[in-house]
C-alpha cells in the first residue's frame, strides 16, 4: 500500500541531503519567505500581549520570548482579553484563529525544520509529507 514504510531490503527513491546544490535555491527561497512571514505574524500576536498587558515592548518581549509557537502566545492574548472584559463574540473569533494558526504552525515547521528530500529519478525535491 502506498505509504507503507520501507523493509530493510527496500530502496529508498529518494534520499536526504544537507549538501547544498544551486537546483534548490527556489526552495530556499521559499523557506525564507515563509520564515519572514511567521515572524511577521508573530510579532503581530506579541504586540498585541504587550498592549493588553501594558507594558513596554522590551519587557514584553522578556515575556513573549518565553512562548513556543502560536498556542502559548493566543492562550495569553485571549486570557488578557478576558481580563479586559473583551465582548465574547471577539474571543471566540480568536479561538477559531488560535486553532488554525495552530495547524499552520505545524505546517510551517515541517517546511523548515525537515531535511529536503530529492527524489533519485527525477532530480528533484520533494516537499515534506505533512499531515500523511
Amino acid at each position: 500500500m502506498a505509504g507503507d514504510p520501507l523493509t530493510d531490503d527496500e530502496a529508498a527513491p529518494f534520499r536526504f541531503t544537507s549538501n547544498y546544490s544551486p537546483d534548490f535555491d527556489p526552495f530556499y527561497h521559499v523557506i525564507g519567505r515563509l520564515a519572514v512571514y511567521w515572524s511577521e505574524f508573530e510579532f503581530a500576536v506579541n504586540a498585541a500581549i504587550w498592549e493588553l498587558a501594558n507594558v513596554s515592548r522590551m519587557a514584553g518581549t522578556c515575556m513573549t520570548s518565553q512562548f513556543i509557537g502560536p498556542g502559548p502566545r493566543f492562550r495569553c492574548l485571549v486570557s488578557l482579553l478576558n481580563l479586559r472584559e473583551t465582548p465574547e463574540p471577539l474571543i471566540k473569533a480568536i479561538n477559531s484563529l488560535s486553532s488554525k494558526a495552530e495547524e499552520l504552525g505545524r505546517r510551517r515547521n515541517r517546511f523548515l525544520h525537515d531535511p529536503i528530500v530529492m527524489e533519485i529519478d527525477q532530480k528533484k525535491w520533494r516537499p515534506p509529507l505533512i499531515g500523511k
